[in-house]
């Protein structure tokens, strides 16, 4: 079996474990998927400069220990998740 490295990826009890989302200026469109919330061990996501819209997710609040978000540049609606709050390692928004 091969074992695959993602870039700001490691291994853990066989799964891989994404710590980085990056896609910014990548003319990405539709939603943001509320399943963003699974991926708990996020510390990075940037997907400014796109085309996404729609509400952000309230999932993002299970993101405990996500560092850096940008989302600037797209075209969200609604209100701001009340979950924000729970970003308590957010330092980049």
């Amino acid at each position: 079996m091969t074992q695959r490295r993602v870039a700001g990826g490691g291994r853990r009890a066989g799964c891989l474990t994404v710590i980085w989302g990056g896609l910014p200026s990548q003319s990405l469109s539709g939603t943001l998927s509320p399943l963003i919330g699974n991926l708990t061990e996020l510390q990075s996501v940037l997907l400014q400069n796109n085309a996404i819209l729609g509400p952000i997710p309230a999932t993002i609040g299970k993101l405990e220990k996500l560092q850096t978000l940008d989302f600037s540049n797209n075209t969200f609606s609604g209100e701001i998740p009340i979950s924000f709050g729970d970003l308590k390692n957010l330092n980049y928004l």
